[in-house]
């Protein structure tokens, strides 16, 4: 509260909703007198998801309210389930980028899902007012629409619950494919860098790239990702 007066006998109200504003889950709380400043625990409150709820962008809102006055902020979350790990299709070889099961895998029409750089602990840092990848050669990033994203919550600017699957990708140009293949771009200061790429080959097998991005991990939101990369890989030949 930093209104001109404090706050008496104040109700806590909030919810947690989805893109489409759906509730998942509200409540409202007493929390009492609130003095001006500074910021403090008003309580805890456990909130419980509903167990059908998929991979979501969701927003919790709260509001402090009294006397008719009220303020309050909203945050985003990534709500991801407790999925096990995808199996890999029979027509999708998972292999390294530019190694020889790769190449063996490609002369035999299967679909790709090449992997790079995705090694190492997370190296991306957020401060009060920068965002730095390790040595902050990188200074932005985005992403576009394309089906490789599956259930995967992406935005056009990847968001901080995506920070700790997000790594140093591969430097643009990247042999194999083209610049409108990347679906997914980190820029640094001289040179972009692609963390996923996809393209489909003449013979009608598909191949992605994921280059700093987590998706061999048991993190769920690197679960899901791999996921996803996998069933669009699975409609190639």
């Amino acid at each position: 509260n930093y209104e001109e007066r404090p706050f008496a006998d104040a109700v806590l109200t909030w919810r947690l909703i989805d893109s489409d504003e759906r509730v998942l889950a509200s409540g409202v709380r007493e929390i009492g007198d609130q003095v001006i400043g500074p910021t403090r625990s008003v309580g805890k409150i456990r909130i419980a998801v509903p167990v059908d709820v998929s991979f979501l962008r969701a927003t919790l809102e709260a509001s402090v309210s009294a006397e008719g006055r009220s303020t309050g902020n909203r945050w985003d979350f990534w709500l991801v389930p407790r999925s096990g790990a995808r199996k890999c299709p029979d027509n999708v070889v998972i292999a390294p980028f530019g190694s020889p099961e790769a190449e063996s895998a490609r002369r035999a029409g299967h679909s790709l899902l090449l992997h790079a750089g995705a090694d190492g602990p997370m190296n991306v840092m957020l401060s009060w007012w920068a965002l730095g990848w390790g040595d902050t050669e990188i200074v932005g990033a985005a992403t576009r629409p394309h089906a490789v994203w599956g259930s995967f919550p992406v935005e056009k600017f990847p968001v901080p619950q995506m920070l700790r699957i997000l790594k140093r990708g591969m430097p643009m140009p990247v042999e194999g494919f083209a610049a409108e293949n990347v679906v997914m771009v980190t820029e640094g200061f001289d040179r972009c860098f692609a963390n996923l790429a996809v393209k489909t080959r003449p013979d009608g097998g598909r191949e992605a790239l994921v280059a700093g991005l987590d998706g061999v991990s048991d993190l769920p939101e690197s679960r899901v990702l791999k996921a996803a990369v996998l069933d669009w890989l699975a409609q190639g030949k």
